[in-house]
């Protein structure tokens, strides 16, 4: 019995430190996180808020991580330009794209005057998805 105590001391430190070790110093945003400081931000222009769809954030999801590939905005323009985009129509669509270890995407944006912009443009259905360190921000209005 006492060799069986003494198994079980020295696994348990084993385990803490592996836990210690698979935990990241910085825990992704989810999406309505991130959505919640779009609408922070919106509100301190007297905007009203927007909301995610599944158009959105399937468009978000894929152009994440598209441009951890190819950190541009082209897959977006290239779309625009063939009438391609994944929406069956539309009025206004707009992109902001971040990469950025600390999660801080939509302050940046905020300090970055034509990304501020296309955050208080009138595109009621918005999305941000992340892949990795890459954020994209897909606006639109139908």
């Amino acid at each position: 019995m006492k060799h069986q105590a003494l198994l079980f001391l020295a696994i348990i430190p084993i385990c803490l430190f592996l836990v210690t070790i698979a935990t990241p110093a910085y825990a992704a945003e989810s999406a309505n996180e991130i959505l919640t400081k779009v609408n922070q931000y919106r509100a301190s222009y007297g905007l009203a808020a927007v909301r995610t769809d599944p158009l959105t954030c399937n468009f978000a999801a894929t152009r994440a991580k598209e441009i951890s590939d190819e950190f541009t905005h082209n897959g977006f323009y290239d779309r625009a330009k063939s009438k391609s985009m994944p929406y069956p129509h539309y009025k206004l669509v707009t992109e902001n794209l971040a990469r950025t270890p600390n999660h801080n995407a939509v302050e940046m944006w905020i300090k970055s005057p034509k990304h501020a912009a296309n955050m208080r443009k009138d595109t009621p259905l918005v999305c941000v998805e992340s892949y990795g360190d890459y954020y994209a921000y897909e606006g639109l209005a139908i």
